[in-house]
């Protein structure tokens, strides 16, 4: 039998659930699921822009975040979607990018967006 938990995704004032599958990412719980995130190297851990903060649940380090956060993003609890395997329900909180510059982004494919400019939709 297949494992799940939640993810709930913080943005500013907006609160949004969806599952995750045991043995994926966040990064692929959330394309899968319609909310589109900054993922320049499409998922493979190389150029950090996929970061988020974790205020609830415990992901591990991977080798991706100790090279490319900072100390200070580590022990704040930042982490890489693409590398983050939650094993629990986990609460995350996301930043909030400008809205006219976003390159569509879908799940299995890597996307670009002018450097410093992307965000974050939900579905409706």
């Amino acid at each position: 039998m297949e494992e799940w938990c939640q993810i709930t995704i913080l943005q500013e004032d907006k609160q949004v659930a969806i599952k995750c599958m045991e043995g994926k990412t966040l990064l692929e719980a959330m394309l899968r699921q319609g909310v589109r995130y900054r993922c320049d190297c499409g998922g493979r851990g190389t150029c950090g822009q996929c970061k988020v903060q974790v205020v609830s649940g415990e992901p591990k380090k991977s080798r991706a975040d100790v090279r490319l956060l900072t100390e200070e993003e580590l022990e704040s609890g930042y982490r890489l979607a693409c590398k983050a395997y939650p094993g629990e329900d986990i609460v995350i909180r996301v930043p909030v990018y400008e809205e006219d510059s976003m390159a569509i982004l879908s799940a299995g494919h890597g996307g670009t967006a002018p450097p410093g400019e992307s965000r974050l939709f939900y579905r409706n």
